[in-house]
């Protein structure tokens, strides 16, 4: 980096930071996470000379979610670009889109890098960026155990986004129009797989029971069903 910085002087204003923790995410950590004047990037580095299509399938998922957490979970990200960037370093010459993501040979990494060299346009404030809050949807269990303990759940911006909320309170108010009219309603929530349905279920749950001081109401099943 340096000696790519003594030929490109703007790059010493970007920031790299290595092996950057994604907090509350078990250790899940990029190998790279480089600032630019105007984005993210995201790199990740294979060893493996010859990966199976299997391995390099699972090698690109990996740099793929990273990028993709760090857009949707890291507060100071919304309104960048990041773009995640696979490098083997024993594959010199490769160079070849995969859906969202770059996969390089480490001598193409230089001329990646240098393509976005924008030393006229605004940098954003890197500092503030490494000290933004990332905020993932818990766990199940960390979301069940709180709502149990009776503490509230942190603000998630996933979960705002997808509507969780809303959702809740129109079951809430399904619910109470089921009781006062002495009827039983189905209720059938759909989303694709990490929407947040399961959260839904505790938050509707936890809301009918200790917010409402209702514990003495009728229990709720609720069944979450996949397709193979």
């Amino acid at each position: 980096m340096d000696t790519l910085a003594m030929e490109q002087p703007e790059l010493r204003q970007w920031t790299i930071a290595f092996e950057y923790e994604l907090p509350r995410e078990r250790g899940r950590r990029p190998d790279v996470v480089l600032l630019t004047h105007d984005r993210v990037l995201v790199l990740e580095f294979k060893d493996h000379p010859r990966p199976s299509r299997v391995e390099q399938t699972a090698h690109i998922d990996q740099v793929a979610a990273y990028a993709r957490d760090l857009q949707h979970y890291h507060a100071a990200s919304h309104h960048l670009a990041v773009l995640p960037v696979l490098v083997y370093a024993h594959r010199p010459g490769l160079q070849e889109e995969r859906g969202e993501v770059i996969v390089l040979g480490p001598d193409r990494l230089k001329s990646h890098l240098t393509s976005f060299v924008a030393a006229s346009s605004p940098q954003f404030d890197h500092m503030a960026w490494l000290n933004a809050d990332y905020a993932p949807l818990p766990t199940l269990v960390s979301a069940a155990r709180r709502l149990f303990e009776h503490e509230p759940l942190p603000a998630i911006r996933r979960a705002q986004s997808a509507g969780i909320e809303q959702t809740v309170a129109a079951l809430i108010d399904a619910a109470r129009t089921a009781h006062e009219q002495g009827e039983h309603h189905l209720a059938l929530v759909t989303g694709v797989p990490g929407a947040g349905k399961t959260l839904v279920g505790l938050q509707f749950v936890y809301a009918r029971t200790v917010k409402e001081g209702k514990g003495s109401a009728t229990p709720y099943f609720s069944r979450e069903m996949g397709r193979s």
